[in-house]
């Protein structure tokens, strides 16, 4: 049996008994309750935080009088309500383990139904947009509000209507109310959406949760739906354009290397918190290889909010929660997922034809004779028998690359245990003909929480990841050079014979460099290990919203990384003696092996008090943290004699190298946060954290850094709410903070002096080789953290109960204390190494907008828009460096005050149109303009001095980085079809093509097919025929010198409007997939970046690559 097949076993079997096991430990649980004075809302509060009960009582009128009187011990929560429920004209239901439902007793929906004449029966079910029954929806009949029913466990319901026109109300707590007239149906099968935007909702935040309501931050977040959506084997790509302020890069698709490049409103990369615990290393940015099944939701805190979290969270925070256990019968869920890939865009290389055309048009320009001749040139064009055009990336590059995705999730519980179990497999292959190139991944989580005593629950979380890539032994840029570089009259194999491949024009032959068996291999392994264990008291029946926890997390990584090179050569064919010549390209084989171990330790102790004291509500949180990170590197290689074991062992000992190091890291943290709510509409929120880093000297090493944010809810102003029904929420909010950092960049321990071993090597006496050290340089006693001051202001709306909403908020950053040393501005002839020290600055500012908008209209039909848009710019403020000796050289090269993502270049206005227009433009190539013809670039003269020359270079563009991103997602859904499509684009970057992308044949390469559309001679061979106009300057080998300067012409707009996902589904209805046993059977098919309008015409505009070396970003097709 295959080994995965029987770990993908192995592993169902272990969570389908854990689940077992879980279920048995499961009992009935009772509650405890002291108040006095307290209202309707306070009890219904109690009850939720001791059980899994929440609590819907929509259409009904809640009093807020305090008058309830109760204190019980571990009494069945039935009791609770029919004392405190008593002569209030409500009644309640129990429609599950984790709901209940309050409705008016005089239009009680569980009463009879009255009988009478021409009245018709209508029944059926209602689930939530992902096919599960909905328990305890309100069915009333729109015309007769005292006539209804409520859905059952399974989600059905029955309702006698006065007439088959009727119009039927159904609505459920969080989700949008949707009215449907009947035309006659009997049986109806009703979607209800959750809605687009509610107050009540639950939002992970800095070590904890808060209702979106009372939020006085700035945060975004995105829910598990809208991220399986995305067929992407990483989860960082599937974020893209979702969460405003989250920007996300794809720079490439090489299976298992495919991380996006993700940081907050462009502060930097941001910490990745997974479950309340910080993940961070040197090797992952945390996030990208997880399972997007095993994700509940993704928090992004956006300004200083995440000053809580300290250390690292200068840039923002990433929160990542992942799935847990819920009450209520066992459900399993099983998804499979094929998908089939290719490059988005890769620029064409010329073929044989047009390749020694362009050559012999270069020799032509050059006043030298043509290279192949016109003769040859109609026989490449016909493609006569040894006039063959090879295309060197279709032999390289398969059409479709497969992808598949198999996860189970099984999930379930009680009031006293609850569990989530996850395990997915994950392969993707690379897009090599060879098939040398995938990606496996292995997972699985296992989330268990219990309640152990009274008020005292236990968490444990289990994860393992075990990750695989396996590849050719040659890097990506020398298989995409090898496509680029050998000529297309050459073919792979020589003499066509498959058993050798060909030493062309070049070495680099990228069919031969992506077979194993020829050039060796590269096998990367990661294992990954997760565990937590957190105990929780609550202390209510002593004081009154008190609780306690201790946290302790560990995970271990390990990465190996095996690379093979093997001895090969390259063949040419003698035809006279019929005989192959090997060229040997690497004559020694050799072994390489490195390990690399990171083990954190993690520690949380925390006391948390939630109380209400009429109108006034007030929390509290005090939390001791410690953090350790070790990392250990041991690296060896041999070379080999004989290559048959590819075991170090194997290697010669002469020339064996070895090499290994490690570090550690400590951190200690006290955080603090308190909030205040005064009936809910004025909001204010204070935190700190005191870090301590063990990077710092003693008198430096601990920071306090402190936020605050206040907000204001103008919707439940009387001035407001009770002249505006439509508005929902409008709340106003601002918050300032100040944020410490000591991230990448940092040399550890630079405040203590002392040397640097080893460091070169000496010969002394016979010749052998020392290790030598060198001194360590000035120490810096003074060092410490560098701090971020941040201020966001933002508005939050929503109109027609939750059918519009939104948010807008402006931030700015500040940072002072950025590390720099002086050895730009002193003598250099100090005589020793500057040490690092806090000197520069800069800061950030931008804005973002967000609108949402759903609806269910009559006939069933729910659509909803969610759109979003961001904008974010960096600016130097001050950077240490040499004063300029003169005013240009300042505007020049003089950073301070200055964006930073500017690029200096010429203004290309055009291309010469005749010898006439060059002869009386300024001078640009240092010749009177003598080596230029009609269709070479012209620049603009700047200054007006009539020379194009340093002078003339001013700013032309931005950086490969995006100022702007934005997306756009529709849904829509009817009866049992759904349909999804998102949007995704950025504006304002930019890249400028060099090399290969800018001049053909650069160092004796092929050329791409692109710069066939240029300016040439009628007849290429006659100098003196007519020219004719094309988009590029006339073929030049290797470029002249004025047509390759960096400019506007070869500046490309990367601004995009890509289309990232569209998904089609259709649910099986549930009267079929039942009987079978099966509550919710979903078919779909997806497309991922399937186009994108762009001006980037030759590379896909995220890649920031300027000559194409590099694995093309790709686009899927998905089944499953």
């Amino acid at each position: 049996m295959n080994k995965h097949v029987k770990l993908k076993l192995f592993i169902l079997v272990f969570i389908t008994f854990f689940c077992n096991v879980t279920n048995s430990l499961a009992q009935e649980s009772n509650v405890t309750i002291n108040v006095k004075n307290a209202s309707l809302k306070e009890v219904f509060n109690a009850i939720e935080k001791q059980t899994t009960y929440r609590f819907s009582y929509r259409d009904v009128v809640i009093d807020s009088e305090e008058n309830i009187n109760l204190s019980k011990s571990n009494v069945t929560v039935q009791s609770i309500l029919d004392e405190a429920l008593a002569g209030r004209n409500l009644v309640y239901n129990i429609v599950s383990s984790k709901s209940i439902v309050i409705s008016d007793q005089r239009q009680n929906p569980q009463n009879p139904q009255r009988q009478g004449t021409g009245r018709k029966s209508v029944s059926g079910t209602v689930t939530d947009s992902n096919g599960y029954p909905l328990i305890g929806v309100s069915v009333v009949e729109a015309d007769n509000p005292s006539n209804g029913v409520m859905t059952d466990i399974n989600g059905k319901f029955s309702i006698m209507v006065d007439n088959s026109a009727s119009t039927l109300n159904f609505s459920y707590i969080g989700f949008e109310q949707v009215k449907l007239k009947l035309s006659g149906q009997t049986n109806l099968e009703v979607v209800l959406h959750e809605q687009v935007d509610l107050l009540d909702e639950v939002v992970v935040v800095g070590y904890g949760i808060q209702r979106r309501g009372s939020i006085t931050g700035s945060i975004a977040n995105i829910e598990s739906s809208d991220i399986i959506k995305s067929p992407s084997s990483n989860l960082s790509n599937s974020l893209s354009g979702k969460l405003p302020g989250l920007r996300v890069v794809a720079r490439n698709g090489m299976p298992g290397s495919n991380d996006a490049e993700i940081d907050v409103r462009g502060f930097g990369a941001a910490l990745i918190i997974i479950d309340g615990i910080p993940v961070y290393n040197n090797n992952t940015n945390g996030m990208s290889q997880l399972d997007p099944n095993e994700i509940e939701s993704i928090s992004v805190l956006k300004d200083a909010s995440a000053a809580v979290y300290g250390v690292k969270a200068a840039n923002g925070v990433v929160l990542i929660t992942t799935k847990r256990g819920k009450a209520g019968a066992t459900k399993v869920s099983l998804s499979s997922t094929f998908t089939w890939q290719r490059p988005t865009i890769y620029p064409k290389m010329a073929n044989a034809a047009q390749f020694v055309e362009m050559q012999d048009e270069s020799a032509v320009n050059r006043g030298l004779e043509p290279v192949y001749g016109a003769e040859a040139l109609a026989k490449y064009r016909t493609g006569e028998p040894g006039y063959e055009s090879y295309d060197w990336y279709d032999a390289v590059v398969r059409d479709w690359s497969p992808q598949q995705q198999y996860n189970v999730n099984i999930r379930g519980g009680n009031e006293n245990v609850s569990y989530f179990t996850s395990a997915g497999f994950m392969r993707e292959e690379g897009m090599w003909k060879s098939g040398d190139h995938n990606y496996e991944r292995i997972n699985f989580r296992s989330n268990l929480d219990a309640k152990i005593h009274e008020g005292l629950s236990l968490a444990v979380s289990v994860s393992g990841r075990r990750e695989n890539v396996n590849s050719p032994n040659q890097s990506i840029t020398n298989i995409m050079a090898g496509i680029q570089k050998n000529f297309p009259m050459y073919s792979p194999y020589a003499n066509n014979n498959k058993d050798y491949y060909a030493r062309t024009n070049d070495i680099f032959n990228p069919l031969a460099y992506t077979d194993s068996d020829v050039v060796g291999y590269s096998n990367d392994r990661k294992y990954t290990f997760e565990g937590s264990v957190a105990l929780k008291y609550d202390a209510a029946k002593y004081v009154k919203g008190l609780s306690a926890k201790a946290m302790f997390y560990y995970r271990y990584t390990n990465i190996s990384d095996k690379t093979f090179t093997k001895k090969f050569s390259l063949y040419t064919y003698d035809e006279a003696t019929e005989t192959y010549n090997a060229h040997q390209v690497v004559s020694t084989s050799s072994l390489s092996e490195i390990n690399y171990r990171d083990e954190n330790r993690n520690f949380q102790g925390s006391i948390n008090y939630d109380n209400t004291f009429g109108k006034h509500n007030v929390t509290g949180m005090l939390v001791f943290e410690t953090r350790q990170n070790k990392e250990n590197y041991i690296g060896a290689g041999r070379d080999f004699v004989i290559d048959a074991i590819d075991e170090i062992n194997s290697g010669k000992t002469d020339g064996a190298t070895n090499s290994g190091t490690s570090y550690e890291l400590a951190n200690i943290g006290y955080i603090g946060r308190f909030t205040y709510a005064y009936d809910q509409k004025y909001l204010l929120e204070f935190s700190f954290r005191q870090d301590g880093s063990s990077k710092f000297p003693k008198d430096g090493r601990w920071g306090f850094f402190p936020s605050v944010s206040a907000g204001w809810r103008i919707s439940e102003e009387s001035f407001i709410r009770d002249k505006y029904s439509f508005i929902d929420n409008l709340k106003l909010r601002a918050s300032v903070g100040r944020l410490g950092d000591e991230s990448d960049g940092w040399n550890s321990y630079s405040y203590v002096t002392g040397y640097t071993y080893p460091s070169g090597n000496y010969i002394f006496g016979g010749g052998a080789l020392t290790s030598g050290l060198v001194d360590r340089g000035i120490a810096n006693p003074y060092l410490t953290w560098y701090t971020s001051d941040l201020y966001n202001i933002g508005f939050d709306f929503g109109f027609f109960q939750g059918k519009l909403a939104g948010e807008i908020d402006v931030f700015y950053r500040k940072r002072k204390g950025l590390l720099a040393t002086r050895a730009a501005s002193l003598p250099g002839t100090f005589g020793a190494s500057f040490p690092q020290e806090n000197l520069n600055s800069d800061s950030h500012r931008g804005y973002e907008v967000a609108l949402r908008h759903s609806n269910t209209l009559s006939n069933g039909f729910y659509y909803s828009v969610r759109g979003s848009m961001a904008y974010t710019r960096a600016r130097n403020e001050y950077i240490e460096r040499t004063p300029s000796a003169y005013q240009y050289t300042d505007w020049r090269n003089n950073t301070n005050n200055r964006w930073k993502n500017y690029t200096f270049g010429y203004k290309a206005i055009g291309q010469f149109q005749s010898y006439e227009e060059i002869a009386a433009s300024p001078t640009q190539d240092d010749a009177g303009n003598t080596t230029l013809l009609p269709g070479d670039i012209k620049y603009l003269d700047y200054n007006g001095d009539g020379v194009i020359d340093d002078n003339d270079v001013h700013i032309i563009g931005r950086s490969n980085k995006p100022e702007y991103t934005f997306g756009l997602d529709l849904s829509a859904a009817w009866k049992n079809f759904d349909l999804s499509i998102f949007l995704q684009g950025a504006a304002n970057m930019n890249v400028f093509y060099g090399g290969q992308l800018q001049v053909p044949f650069f160092n004796g390469e092929n050329s791409i097919d692109a710069f066939y559309d240029r300016w040439r001679h009628e007849d290429i061979y006659d100098v003196n025929s007519k020219w004719i106009p094309g988009k590029y300057p006339s073929t030049y080998a290797a470029g002249k010198p004025n047509n390759t300067k960096t400019s506007t012409f070869w500046m490309q707009d990367c601004s995009y409007l890509r289309l990232k996902e569209i998904q089609l589904g259709y649910t099986i209805p549930a009267s079929l997939s039942r009987k079978a046993g099966i509550e919710t059977l979903r078919f779909f098919a997806t497309g991922y970046n399937l186009f994108t309008i762009t001006e980037s015409e030759l590379l896909d505009p995220e890649s920031a690559s300027t000559n194409g070396r590099y694995y093309p970003q790709q686009k899927s097709f998905s089944f499953g």
